[in-house]
């Protein structure tokens, strides 16, 4: 399968106070592939598609000491979560260093790497679990 990341442009989306909005990369700087609107924006997200469905979403975190956080989440056709990637930015979630978890179409895990946090509050076991799924333009 191809990449997803590779095949088309993100729709991205910021945690503005408690609402997601879509946002108009025109409005952010980007650097190295990938959307960092810095400190100011403490979440965001950018969600691929391929053909008719959304594959793929990275969502990026900044805590307080302005470390960045990054999830990357594979989703089959269907819609269910088949494998995750946590590191600690954009670039890591490509490294060997990742942590990663593969899940069976039922939300099961199947295996993981010692680190993966599999508690995050933040990964999906389903597309439309998102927590800004309801954002997202229609396919």
């Amino acid at each position: 399968m191809l990449s997803a990341v590779s095949q088309t442009s993100p729709v991205t989306v910021v945690l503005q106070g408690k609402n997601w909005v879509v946002v108009n990369l025109a409005n952010f700087e980007n650097g190295g592939g990938s959307l960092n609107p810095g400190q100011g924006t403490p979440h965001y997200a950018e969600v691929f598609k391929q053909g008719t469905s959304y594959v793929y979403a990275r969502e990026v975190s900044f805590d307080k000491y302005s470390q960045q956080h990054a999830l990357g989440q594979c989703y089959r056709a269907d819609g269910t979560l088949e494998r995750a990637r946590q590191a600690m930015n954009v670039p890591g979630l490509s490294s060997e260093t990742a942590e990663k978890a593969y899940f069976a179409a039922n939300g099961t895990l199947i295996q993981k790497t010692p680190g993966f946090n599999e508690k995050d509050p933040t990964i999906a076991k389903n597309f439309k679990d998102l927590r800004y799924f309801s954002v997202l333009p229609p396919l």
